[in-house]
């Protein structure tokens, strides 16, 4: 019987003692998939795994706390490079779930009013940018909730950056999904 490479690397899964250098397949630097204000690293993880190598007791997680702020101090939450326009949908390379940009301004609030339902059956999420209060973000969440979207709320000028926003209400969706024939 003859093991392709493949195969190989699947038997060496299963061997005791076979690290990730031992590996048939080349390793390649890792891929930065979003990047700011709000990402933290996980470089600390993989210090710790690298480190128990070989050990038999259990790696815990890296003692740094990270403190969840709460919503009252999040809010207000303003975009500087993101801004109220005319709604549009974008078509994003290697999007795999549709995603929607609003504030909780008017335009967005009647856009979303309206396009709710086109929104729910996409299965598409919502991030909201742009916020002055407590209460109406939970009315606003709420009333998602009820049509079946989840809402979260987001910094949005990495957004801008991230994928070339500049305008919102915006519906981001993978090239698979525009070819379907969505529109807005």
């Amino acid at each position: 019987m003859q093991l392709n490479q493949c195969s190989l690397w699947i038997a060496l899964l299963f061997i005791p003692g076979v690290t990730h250098a031992d590996s048939p397949l080349p390793r390649h630097q890792p891929t930065v998939v979003f990047d700011g204000r709000s990402t933290i690293s996980a470089k600390p993880y993989y210090q710790r795994i690298e480190a128990g190598k070989g050990s038999t007791h259990q790696i815990s997680a890296p003692k740094e706390s990270m403190v969840i702020a709460s919503i009252e101090d999040r809010l207000p939450i303003t975009p500087t490079h993101i801004q109220v326009g005319t709604p549009d949908m974008k078509v994003v390379d290697g999007l795999v779930t549709p995603l929607f940009v609003m504030g909780m301004d008017d335009v967005s609030l009647r856009w979303f009013k309206e396009a709710a339902p086109g929104l729910e059956s996409l299965g598409a999420r919502g991030i909201v940018i742009e916020a002055s209060n407590k209460s109406d973000w939970i009315d606003l969440k709420d009333s998602a909730a009820a049509a079946g979207i989840d809402l979260m709320l987001m910094e949005g000028d990495s957004l801008a950056q991230g994928y070339g926003v500049r305008f919102y209400p915006v519906v981001l969706v993978g090239p698979d999904v525009a070819g379907q024939g969505v529109h807005e």
